[in-house]
């Protein structure tokens, strides 16, 4: 499986995507996903999609429907050291039907057509990040934009949490990719690098967002 993109949950209306701005990151669209309670700011990255959450509609956050995906649980969470990030994963090659690699929930999405669901990792601890597999996305990313700080490709990703035992089969199946790393750690923290970090920039947003990252 591939990475295809990471959400960070934030307060409302993301005010700490204005960081990632300054620094020269290119904003894409914003969006709202009827039925399921959320809105956010994204950012179309080389390699993955950055995506700032927030809660928009909290009777949609906590339908039932929603429920299935585990997102208000996350929020809440927040306050009491859970993780704020997700990761979204689709497939190598959807056209030859990559089924998902970790046990799962289906949560089919107001905004999706009904034959259509995403595979939320079951049974994760709320001290790690959300997993969810996507198996319709195309492998390939076209939405790519161009960023003004001049990173080119996305080279690794490192996510740490704070937890008490060992990682989940899913924390470590996510360790085992190219690139990734999912481990314990002294806090929550995304550690993005692009282009190997050749330009030796480190830019740390931990005075708003559990975040760093480097070109």
């Amino acid at each position: 499986m591939l990475l295809d993109h990471i959400f960070i949950c934030v307060d409302e209306n993301a005010p700490e995507a204005d960081e990632l701005v300054f620094l020269g990151l290119a904003e894409g669209t914003p969006n709202r996903h009827r039925g399921q309670g959320t809105a956010n700011r994204r950012f179309f990255l080389p390699g993955v999609m950055l995506e700032l959450l927030w809660v928009a509609d909290l009777n949609e956050l906590q339908s039932a429907t929603t429920r299935t995906l585990g997102l208000a649980d996350r929020f809440a969470a927040r306050k009491d050291g859970g993780s704020p990030f997700g990761f979204v994963f689709k497939p190598k090659n959807p056209r030859i039907g990559n089924s998902c690699p970790f046990p799962f929930r289906s949560y089919h999405p107001a905004y999706l057509p009904e034959t259509l669901d995403m595979k939320v990792a079951d049974a994760t601890p709320r001290i790690e990040p959300l997993y969810v597999f996507i198996d319709f996305l195309p492998a390939s990313c076209s939405t790519a934009q161009h960023h003004p700080c001049g990173i080119e490709r996305l080279t690794s990703v490192h996510v740490t949490f704070p937890a008490q035992g060992a990682p989940s089969p899913v924390a470590r199946m996510i360790d085992s990719l190219p690139g990734m790393s999912a481990r314990v750690g002294r806090e929550h923290l995304l550690e993005l690098c692009f282009d190997d970090g050749k330009r030796g920039v480190r830019h740390d947003f931990r005075n708003r967002l559990p975040l760093i990252i480097r070109w």
